[in-house]
This record gives C-alpha cells, structure tokens and sequence, in this order.
C-alpha cells in the first residue's frame, strides 16, 4: 500500500509543477483566450495535458486544465499494472513587472485532482484518489525580438505542492490516507515563433525525491 501511495504522491505533486509549467507567462488581454498542448516527462510518469487560459485582468488570468498521466507500474506485483490516470486543475496566474529591474515577475496558484487504480486481469485491486494545492513564484526576462520576429523569455522559479492522498485496498478492505509536501524549482524559456504561437521548454527538479522532470508544450493564443 505504501509503495502505491508513494507512486500517486510523486505523479501529482510533479504533476502540479509540470502543470504550473504549461501555463504560459503570456500578459493576456482581459476577455482574451489561449490555449495550449503539453507534454511531460519524468521518472514515474509521462503526462499529457491541454490547457484552457482566460485573461481577468492585464495581470491576472485563470486557467483550467485536463490531463492523462501514464504511470510507471514496474514495481508492482506479476500481473498487475495502472490504467492511465486522469486528472483535472484549475488556478490563477499574475504577471506583472518587477518594478524597474527590466523583469517580469509571476505567481501562480493552483487546485487539482486526481484518480488511479491498480488492476489485474480488469479486477481492480486498489483505488487511489487525491487532492493537491500547489503554487509557484519566480522572475522572466522577455529579450528584444530578433530581426526575424523571434522572441525568447527565459524564466525561473520555485514551487511547492501538498497532495493529500485517499488510498482503499479493495480486497484487504482497508482505507488509507495520508499527506506529503514536495518543495521544487523550475527553469525554463518561452520563444515566440509568431504573434500568436509560443513554444515552451521547462526544467524542474523536486528537492524532496530529487526527481527531475522535463516539460514541452505549445500555447495560441
């Protein structure tokens, strides 16, 4: 049950950085849409993801998201495996300039849940649901646009993530809960390949489980 629970723990947790990822740090007109495609890469899961971002203000925009994480069940027992597990957020993102120092700083704030099972021959041996909140605070930089149009906007951050996870063993009949925190940070850079096309790359890396994970995604707006 442990090693189950240690599994969903991880995938949501970096789920949320790799979701703070995707949403881009694009200032959106207010009433302005976007919205994105990504996929994340770490050492338990690989996760695909589409986002919706809705501009509230020139500063602020709330986003919704969807996702299907595709867990690593090597660990478990001969026979059993994890069905792709779905999970859905939403959250706010405030942009704005950081003073006069030339960058731009962001924080972003975020609710999620998720749910997975463990199966064997479609009998399902445990369920897992969970709940997490997550934020994330850090500094860009957008660099004057090449003469071909391109531009690039590198930035970084750190977050952090708290899940709460519901675990029931269906054939022991038991029922579990517990909860973890996970401290990260993130770096990563957005170019601007048309006025309304951004192509993301982010790097993270989680301090608790010194897990890295790798981030690509694609928002129009």
């Amino acid at each position: 049950m442990r090693k189950t629970l240690m599994v969903a723990i991880s995938f949501v947790v970096i789920t949320l950085g790799t979701a703070q990822a995707q949403v881009s740090r694009h200032r959106l007109a207010t009433q302005e849409s976007a919205f994105g495609l990504g996929l994340g890469l770490f050492e338990d899961a690989s996760v695909i993801s589409g986002i919706l971002e809705y501009g509230i203000d020139k500063n602020l925009k709330g986003y919704a998201y969807g996702a299907i994480g595709f867990i690593d069940g090597t660990n478990l027992s001969r026979g059993t495996e994890i069905p792709p597990a779905p999970e859905g957020g939403l959250g706010v993102m405030h942009v704005a300039p950081f003073g006069t120092t030339g960058f731009d700083s962001f924080l972003s704030v975020q609710g999620a849940v998720a749910f997975a099972r463990v199966v064997d021959d479609y009998t399902t041996l445990r369920t897992t649901r969970v709940l997490a909140l997550g934020g994330t605070a850090g500094l860009l930089k957008r660099l004057p646009a090449s003469e071909s149009g391109i531009q690039i906007t590198p930035f970084f951050g750190i977050s952090y993530g708290h899940a709460w996870v519901f675990a029931e063993d269906k054939l022991l009949r038991t029922e579990d809960m517990e909860d973890e925190g996970d401290v990260g940070a993130i770096l990563g850079i957005e170019t601007y390949l048309s006025k309304s096309l951004i192509l993301s790359g982010t790097f993270g890396f989680s301090f608790e489980s010194s897990d890295t994970y790798l981030q690509i995604g694609l928002t129009f707006y």
